[in-house]
């Protein structure tokens, strides 16, 4: 009897493991999927010939490290950070976006380190710290556009740029003007 009731018990279990491992496989996916983007989104209400100052922290998930391009890449490394503003103005207006400043660790990037792309539906072949655009109505009756920022790292060229950026924390100002038409 009790050979017959170990016999069950194991097919029970096998059972039991080929139905949770699916589960646990696709939760995982979806929890690190989610966490792994490396888009943020912000949302910008500008009045027509106002200028506005938005300061922002590179967005990183926990644990994670964003590193130059051609690095060597370990398991959290990322080599850029996309963070997406949505500029709403209120009618028809000439949009600029500015990078004004970058600071890693509270200091001015005084090596370059940090680059940062603007760009509106695409990226740009050539990088751009300055862009402008003609807002028009979209189908909501709004004007906006999407501002993307991608931020990435140069190589440090010797010991002191490396230790000047070395775990420090990257932000960055974006000066948003519009002007009206």
């Amino acid at each position: 009897m009790k050979k017959k009731y170990k016999k069950l018990y194991k097919k029970l279990l096998l059972l039991l493991l080929l139905l949770v491992m699916p589960i646990s496989t696709g939760v995982s996916y979806a929890y690190w999927g989610n966490n792994l983007s490396p888009i943020s989104s912000n949302l910008v209400n500008i009045d027509i010939g106002a200028e506005l100052n938005i300061n922002q922290e590179v967005p990183l998930n926990e644990g994670f490290s964003l590193v130059p391009q051609g690095a060597i890449m370990k398991t959290n490394d990322v080599n850029y950070v996309l963070t997406e503003y949505t500029a709403l103005v209120d009618r028809q207006a000439l949009l600029s976006v500015t990078v004004k400043s970058i600071y890693i660790g509270g200091q001015k990037d005084i090596y370059n380190l940090v680059v940062i792309d603007l760009f509106f539906d695409h990226e740009n072949v050539q990088p751009k710290e300055n862009i402008k655009r003609v807002l028009h109505q979209d189908l909501n009756q709004q004007f906006c556009s999407c501002v993307f920022a991608k931020v990435t790292l140069n190589m440090p060229e010797n010991e002191a740029e490396y230790n000047f950026i070395k775990g420090q924390d990257i932000s960055y100002t974006l000066q948003f003007k519009t002007k009206e038409l």
